[in-house]
């Protein structure tokens, strides 16, 4: 057996979780596909957020809200700061995730709901 990065690390990763969480992982590392159809749905490499797994898992958390709350949802969690570190960035999209992100829309009658 050949001791690498993949096998000591990525692979036994990927294991536990699936065993253990029912996780499905994709190795994406110099095989992936880019563009609407691609892959993991990423334009090319340097985008960090699975947008189409984002809008799947908020319509599936949050049912019978209005395409506009999913959107401005997702654009929350995905919008990075130029001025941040990494930490602050993780920091923020972490508690985004854990508490919520706070969304106005309008209704059916018209009136802006939060």
């Amino acid at each position: 057996m050949k001791y690498t990065e993949d096998t000591l690390v990525q692979e036994t990763t990927a294991n536990y979780l699936r065993d253990h969480l029912g996780w499905v992982s994709i190795y994406a590392y110099n095989n992936e596909t880019f563009g609407q159809h691609g892959l993991l749905g990423r334009a090319n490499d340097s985008e960090t957020v699975l947008t189409r797994y984002l809008g799947q898992a908020l319509r599936k958390l949050n049912p019978d809200l209005p395409e506009e709350a999913y959107d401005a949802a997702g654009r929350d969690i995905a919008q990075q700061v130029a001025v941040q570190s990494v930490l602050q960035t993780n920091r923020e999209k972490y508690e985004l995730l854990r508490n919520g992100v706070l969304v106005s829309f309008r209704d059916e009658k018209g009136a802006v709901k939060k």
